[in-house]
């Protein structure tokens, strides 16, 4: 019984690093739109091939909301204060598809790729999206995310829209960048006093 223990514990210490090392992030947001795609918690995995799941506080179905309802996952790859790239995922009736969008302010926006989405349940949607699909700017670190939900139906007859976050977007670092290290200062010699 004592070694069965003595196990747990050495297992369960093990276990630690391995979530630690795991890139997840959890962003809850408020009951505050109307309709069917307000977004409840956005869950953020991975790495170099990251996954949003986008859950929702009503249910839907995809035919629910063809033609009605699209959720967009904005990627700023450059640092510009804008976003540069966009999942935008949306229903073909009996089941959802979901396309990488390059944004370019003042051309048409072009599609890079087809993406992998898919339904977990009834309120939620998930997308993966290949970072070596994008472009980033010179010495870029980090890129920011945002998840945003277009609705129009009856309770949402000027079109409803959902942010997480409310503003601005989530930093996530990129793979194979190290922070570059802060510079250190050089300590000031101290006058002595001569004799």
């Amino acid at each position: 019984m004592r070694r069965a223990a003595i196990a747990i514990v050495v297992l369960g210490s093990l276990a630690v690093p391995l979530f630690a090392l795991a890139d997840r992030r959890l962003l809850h947001d408020a009951n505050d739109a109307r309709g069917r795609l307000d977004v409840r918690r956005v869950e953020f995995d991975g790495h170099k091939k990251p996954r949003w799941k986008v859950v929702t506080w009503s249910g839907w179905s995809a035919r629910t909301i063809l033609d009605r309802g699209y959720v967009l996952v904005r990627l700023d790859t450059f640092g510009g204060g804008r976003f540069d790239y966009y999942a935008l995922l949306r229903s073909l009736g009996g089941h959802m598809t979901a396309g990488l969008f390059r944004d370019r302010r003042g051309h048409p926006d072009y599609r890079v790729s087809s993406l992998r989405v898919w339904r977990p349940g009834r309120r939620s949607v998930k997308v993966r999206i290949q970072l070596s699909k994008l472009r980033f700017g010179p010495s870029r670190r980090y890129y920011r995310w945002a998840v945003e939900t277009i609705f129009s139906g009856r309770h949402c007859r000027n079109t409803c829209f959902d942010n997480a976050p409310g503003h601005g977007g989530v930093k996530e670092p990129l793979p194979g960048v190290t922070p570059s290290p802060s510079p250190t200062p050089t300590p000031t010699p101290t006058p002595t006093a001569s004799p």
